[in-house]
């Protein structure tokens, strides 16, 4: 099994998240949220991540992201792997 190679990683700290459009991800995506409060959806599902929560979406995952106000903390990684 090769190591993951890592495309992208953020640490974003904002006041409030703009929405993200319907996407199909050519990457895995992983979201460690450390404070606030977030909310996606996934594969035509709302998913509701509150603070310390951890969202995998694998390669090929349809993700919307929900605009919201309010702090929010959190690292965003980009990967692909084998």
């Amino acid at each position: 099994m090769e190591k993951p190679i890592l495309f992208y990683t953020s640490h974003n700290q904002y006041y409030s998240v703009s929405a993200l459009q319907d996407k199909h991800i050519p990457w895995n995506n992983l979201i460690v949220l450390l404070e606030g409060h977030m909310s996606y959806i996934i594969d035509g599902k709302q998913i509701d991540l509150s603070q310390g929560n951890i969202l995998f979406l694998p390669e090929g995952s349809s993700r919307i992201r929900l605009a919201t106000d309010g702090y929010v903390d959190f690292f965003v990684f980009n990967f692909s792997s084998e």
